[in-house]
């Protein structure tokens, strides 16, 4: 069953649903926006966590993560707050992130903020 917890990233909260061995490979799984990650990921979230550490994040204005009000649409924050979540919260250097949609494209290449 998964856990519902929650994690500071910059100006908002992050709330997330852990679920798998504490031991095996991360896999970060992102709603498509307007969704939240139960909508999206509770069927392959369950089976992923046979074999995976995993981690379904709603991002900034879905689910229960924080709402901060006005951001801009061309996605820097999500891409921030998922490279941010990932810092604080994945080990490994190794992970694997799912995304539907607008979920892929949550990802940062080079260094982290």
């Amino acid at each position: 069953m998964a856990e519902m917890r929650s994690v500071q990233v910059g100006d908002i909260r992050l709330a997330y649903r852990e679920s798998g061995p504490v031991s095996a490979a991360p896999v970060i799984v992102l709603p498509a926006l307007g969704e939240d990650s139960r909508d999206c990921w509770d069927e392959v979230a369950s089976a992923l966590s046979q074999m995976y550490h995993v981690y379904a994040v709603d991002l900034r204005g879905h689910g229960r993560s924080d709402w901060p009000g006005q951001y801009s649409g061309s996605g820097a924050h999500f891409v921030k707050d998922t490279a941010c979540f990932r810092i604080r919260n994945v080990t490994s250097s190794h992970f694997t992130q799912i995304g539907q949609r607008a979920g892929p494209s949550c990802r940062r290449r080079g260094p982290a903020p």
